[in-house]
């Protein structure tokens, strides 16, 4: 999005890590995005965004209702008569998420899209519940814990964004907020959520409406859209050769989240699992590849473990170009550079502690991004930043070339 004369997405959020957070989401899309006080609004503004912090997270629900509600008014003053309006809430739905949520509505006068999953953190809201990893997310009556599922923030009708083909979501979702209706989303994976943000950026597009949620929502609806012609995001390949404790949790992550398809390998069954996991990533969905050999106390196996999912791995490659791939471990990551046959590896980026963006040189796959993940780090849900990282540079490289880069 451009800069115009005035701001053309209104964020209201209950604190200032989601108020920040919003800003930053809102600025990969390539807003330029402020964060301001609730009482600080200025008269006028010429940036993309406007993010503002209303701090009323811990004040009772009646006070934090009334100043969200004068926020939300004041704000939009300001802001283009058809600034997309986000309400920022915490994913966890800590805080007077009710009370704010119904008047920061009321002040909208407009029909409002709940969808407050935060997926990259592997909660995910299905059939009107909040679920943390797959667990349903307890309520609590104490004030730093959730008081709401989703379902019970406004009157809405229910959609699940991972039942529909993207047109039918978009001209679902138009058909509910034409009835001036409210409708929550039941979002499960990245993948749910990148569908849900088209939707939204679609009927956004041709009426005024509101957007209730919590982190990566708003920068996938700020995000630039697929190009008209065609381009087919694919998935990304996460190679899985470490047994670390962190590396277990990461992978139970992906499964349980949704994000990724289990593949596995080895013992003499491979090509049928190989093309299955081509077929998947030409899909756009994510594979993991996993050796599915019987473990050894052979000193020597996590070597031959390595080369052979190596193997496979670039097997499935050479059927279909991910946006990416992924390895967990160093033997598996020194194991799948081997036998890429590359030159050498630069590095692009480093969004993490020794854990580098890295494009090869050279070869048979040359210009294909890498990231190796140490086997024994990162909180569990860091191969959702993995791949958002591999994606994004991905379409960077389309938009400039046109397609992935191949020799």
């Amino acid at each position: 999005m451009q800069a115009n004369a005035a701001p053309e997405i209104v964020v209201i959020s209950d604190d200032l890590t989601g108020a920040v957070a919003a800003c930053a989401e809102a600025s990969r899309g390539g807003a330029r995005s402020i964060v301001v006080e609730w009482d600080r609004i200025p008269p006028v503004s010429d940036a993309s965004a406007v993010v503002v912090n209303t701090g009323s997270r811990l004040m009772q629900p009646g006070a934090a209702a009334d100043r969200v509600r004068g926020a939300t008014l004041r704000a939009h003053a300001i802001a283009h008569p058809g600034a997309l309006a986000y309400k920022r809430v915490d994913s966890l739905l800590r805080g007077n998420v009710k009370a704010e949520v119904g008047a920061w509505a009321d002040a909208l006068a407009r029909p409002v899209v709940v969808a407050p999953s935060a997926a990259g953190f592997g909660i995910h809201t299905v059939g009107g519940q909040q679920y943390l990893r797959g667990q349903p997310i307890p309520l609590s009556p104490a004030r730093d814990a959730p008081h709401h599922h989703p379902c019970d923030l406004l009157p809405s009708t229910p959609l699940a964004a991972g039942r529909m083909a993207p047109d039918e979501l978009a001209e679902a979702l138009s058909t509910i907020l034409d009835r001036g209706e409210h409708a929550l989303l039941d979002v499960a994976s990245l993948r749910d959520e990148r569908a849900a943000a088209a939707a939204i950026r679609e009927v956004s597009s041709t009426r005024s409406l509101g957007v209730v949620g919590a982190y990566g929502l708003l920068g996938a609806i700020t995000a630039s859209p697929a190009p008209a012609s065609g381009r087919h995001e694919k998935g990304c390949l996460i190679v899985v050769s470490s047994q670390h404790v962190a590396t277990r949790r990461q992978v139970d992550f992906l499964l349980e989240s949704g994000m990724a398809v289990l593949v596995e390998v080895g013992g003499g069954s491979s090509s049928g699992a190989l093309s299955m996991a081509a077929d998947m990533i030409d899909k756009g969905r994510h594979v993991l590849l996993v050796h599915g050999g019987a473990e050894t106390t052979d000193p020597s196996s996590p070597t031959d473990i390595a080369d052979e999912l190596a193997d496979a791995a670039w097997l499935t490659i050479e059927r279909s170009r991910p946006s990416g791939v992924v390895v967990f471990g160093g033997e598996g990551a020194g194991a799948v550079v081997r036998a890429s046959r590359c030159d050498h590896l630069t590095v692009i980026a480093e969004p993490w502690p020794a854990t580098p963006v890295c494009r090869l040189v050279g070869g048979p796959f040359d210009g294909l991004s890498l990231i190796a993940q140490p086997g024994a780090r990162g909180e569990p849900d860091r191969p959702a930043h993995l791949i958002d990282a591999l994606t994004r540079h991905a379409e960077r490289v389309a938009d400039v070339d046109g397609h992935p880069p191949r020799r």
